[in-house]
């Protein structure tokens, strides 16, 4: 999956001068990057060139390696950091009329996490709250 060019650039101006931009090492070489979401032991990262990385820590010892993101990791990556990142909304495939409410989250696109209300990405829907019919 890449981002729009557009909605890169959107978020460059705005996010270099909020000194998020940072500079990364990627299997072909360093790029500039922002943070999507991150947790124990796992992140994901937008290149400048649109391109969702992820890298999972496997030992405290290994180093960090990023590898491309699959379609469904890149998806709720989108989704989780457009709720901080409003620029990714357009990023983000659009409802169409066959669409039906995500079973699994009642249309939210997030679950429940004990006493937190709607703070884990729904694998069912990848955090977009429906899914094709």
């Amino acid at each position: 999956m890449r981002v729009s060019a557009d909605v890169v650039q959107a978020l460059w101006r705005r996010l270099r001068d909020q000194e998020k931009v940072h500079q990364m090492t990627f299997p072909d070489g360093p790029a500039e990057a922002i943070d999507l979401c991150a947790g124990p032991g796992a992140c994901s990262v937008l290149r400048a060139d649109g391109n969702i990385f992820e890298w999972v820590l496997t030992s405290l010892s290994a180093p960090i390696v990023f590898q491309p993101s699959g379609e469904h990791s890149a998806m709720q990556a989108l989704a989780l950091a457009a709720r901080r990142l409003p620029e990714l909304r357009a990023a983000l495939p659009s409802r169409t009329g066959q669409a039906v409410d995500c079973s699994k989250c009642g249309g939210h696109g997030f679950l429940d996490l004990g006493d937190v209300p709607k703070f884990l990405v729904c694998d069912g829907c990848d955090g977009l709250g429906w899914r094709s019919a």
